[in-house]
């Protein structure tokens, strides 16, 4: 969801943040500097929970479509990948 908290920040950030945040993005190669502060400008929203609010909603959708396939390892296998991406730190 890297990219959501991306797109989520960049839509509620201030015109001078987020053209911060742009000019950093543009770059071929970023330094620790550059890194920190992107960090620190996506910590100044409620990108990281809105992508995990988007992340888990869609999770849950595909749970709920998973119910209509008939019962066997397959449909086993996909319902625990739903799980380990909702429930994964990185």
């Amino acid at each position: 969801m890297g990219n959501a908290v991306i797109l989520f920040a960049l839509k509620e950030l201030n015109r001078p943040s987020k053209e911060k945040l742009l000019r950093i993005l543009r770059k071929s190669s970023i330094s620790s500097k550059d890194l920190n502060e992107a960090l620190s400008l996506i910590g100044t929203t409620k990108a990281r929970e809105r992508a995990y609010e988007l992340g888990q909603r869609l999770i849950s959708e595909g749970k709920k479509a998973l119910g209509k396939l008939p019962e066997g390892e397959a449909k086993s296998a996909l319902f625990n990948l739903a799980e380990f991406v909702g429930t994964r730190l990185y």
